[in-house]
């Protein structure tokens, strides 16, 4: 399936209307055509089909919906990293995002000194990748100014982990211990390239974060976040 995705305000009881970015996509990459019927979402669990009306000269496109399905909310999978090097981050929320992570919480620690303020450069990159993963749901991107708001924010989370190179234990022993995991919200926290400081690993253990590892070998940011979304990934489905 195609899919392509246009903002819930732009869409009636009878009509939706896209963006310039979204229109040149569908009728100059896609050369799809007037008449046509497509699929598109408005990242809330919709998922329309429609026919082309296009609409000159503006190179806006109208699609008269003929069916609107409803899909359930899926399971909360919430990712916490800290802020890594702009090019990475990108593929980092983009990989995520296709693997299902349903919300980013970004912050700094003290091994990460880039600024948290890239939010609309990362939500196109998630608008693309719930088309080229046929989801339906846009990952919402919240921004917390320090590790400890953090934990704030998955507060009501019940299953937390914290991904440590010293780990005794593997993700995959520890979510096997949890009953019923594929329909409860799960919360992973991705340090820097530096790792976490111990003041900020114990402050995770406090707010019962458990310790695992990915493996005898050290990985980057990027790496160990899209890993931890794999395998969630799997359980889920």
């Amino acid at each position: 399936m195609e899919l392509y995705f246009t903002e819930p305000a732009n869409i009636s009881t009878s009509y939706a209307e896209f963006d310039a970015f979204e229109s040149r996509h569908i009728l100059k990459t896609m050369r799809k055509k007037e008449g046509e019927l497509i699929y598109f979402t408005d990242g809330q669990g919709h998922l329309y089909t429609g026919s082309i009306e296009i609409s000159h000269p503006v190179l806006r496109v109208r699609y008269q919906i003929k069916q609107k399905d409803v899909w359930p909310p899926p399971v909360q999978s919430v990712l916490g990293v800290a802020v890594i090097r702009p090019a990475r981050m990108d593929i980092l929320i983009e990989k995520a995002t296709e693997l299902g992570i349903t919300r980013f919480v970004l912050f700094t620690s003290r091994y990460s000194t880039y600024p948290v303020k890239n939010t609309k450069r990362w939500e196109k990159i998630t608008r693309q990748a719930i088309k080229q993963s046929n989801r339906l749901y846009l990952p919402e991107i919240q921004l917390v100014s320090a590790m400890k708001d953090f934990f704030s924010a998955v507060n009501d989370i019940p299953l937390k982990f914290i991904a440590q190179q010293n780990a005794a234990r593997r993700l995959a022993d520890l979510l096997a211990e949890q009953d019923n995991t594929k329909e409860q919200n799960i919360a992973v926290l991705i340090g820097p390239e530096g790792g976490f400081d111990h003041d900020e690993e114990s402050l995770a253990a406090t707010h019962n974060f458990l310790p695992f590892n990915l493996g005898v070998h050290r990985l980057r940011t990027e790496t160990a976040a899209i890993s931890a979304a794999s395998f969630i990934n799997s359980l889920r489905n």
